[in-house]
C-alpha cells in the first residue's frame, strides 16, 4: 500500500535502460488474494507481472489506484489460471518497445475484471489477450494513442480463443490508422 517505485537512486541512461528491459516493479508468482493499493511505478519492463512457479499462481489479486508510467507493459499475466481485479488503473507507455501495452494477458484460463482503465501511448495495443479460455472484462476504458509503432495493432485485441468483453469505451487521439478493436472482442453496451 502507498508505494512509489521511482528510481531516485540512479537515473543514468544505462540503469534506466536495464530497468526498462529487465525489471518488474511488482512480481507475483504464488499468492492468494493479494491487495495492491496506491501504487506508482516508473520505467520498468513490467509495472505488475503475474507469473507462475512450482508452488502455483496468483489468484484473486486486487489492484486499486495504480499508475504505471513509462513501463513496457503495465500489467503482464504469464501464469495460466491467474485471476484478479483492477480498478482505477492508468498506464502510459514508453513509445519504444513494439510489443508493449497497458494490459497483456498471455496465458491460458486467465480471468481479469477491469474498471476505470486508461491506456495511453503504447506502441502496440492498449489491451491484449491471448490464450485458451482467457477472458478480460473491461468497463469504462479510455484508450488513446495506441499503435505508436505503426504496425497495425488494434486498441483492444483478443487473439482467439481468448475473449475480451468491452463495456463503455472512449477513444481519444488516434491509433495511427489502426482499428479500435480487433479479434475476438465482444461489445456489451
Amino acid at each position: 500500500n502507498n508505494i512509489h517505485f521511482w528510481p531516485f537512486w540512479n537515473a543514468e541512461p544505462d540503469v534506466m535502460g536495464y530497468l526498462g528491459k529487465n525489471a518488474s516493479a511488482i512480481e507475483s508468482q504464488r499468492n492468494d488474494n493479494p491487495h495492491f493499493t496506491n501504487i506508482f511505478a516508473l520505467g520498468y519492463k513490467y509495472g505488475f507481472h503475474f507469473a507462475s512457479s512450482a508452488a502455483g499462481i496468483t489468484s484473486k489479486f486486487h489492484i486499486a489506484n495504480a499508475d504505471v508510467d513509462y513501463c513496457g507493459i503495465g500489467l503482464q499475466v504469464h501464469g495460466d489460471g491467474t485471476s484478479g481485479q483492477l480498478v482505477n488503473f492508468s498506464a502510459q507507455g514508453p513509445g519504444t518497445v513494439e510489443s508493449s501495452c497497458a494490459i497483456f494477458a498471455e496465458a491460458n484460463r486467465v480471468r481479469l475484471q477491469c474498471a476505470n482503465v486508461r491506456a495511453t501511448n503504447f506502441p502496440a495495443n492498449g489491451v491484449r489477450a491471448q490464450g485458451e479460455g482467457t477472458v478480460i472484462m473491461l468497463e469504462n476504458v479510455w484508450v488513446e494513442n495506441w499503435n505508436q509503432s505503426g504496425a497495425g495493432f488494434p486498441g483492444i485485441e483478443a487473439v482467439s480463443p481468448a475473449t475480451i468483453i468491452v463495456g463503455r469505451t472512449r477513444w481519444f487521439e488516434n491509433g495511427n490508422g489502426a482499428a479500435e478493436m480487433g479479434g475476438n472482442v465482444v461489445v456489451d453496451r
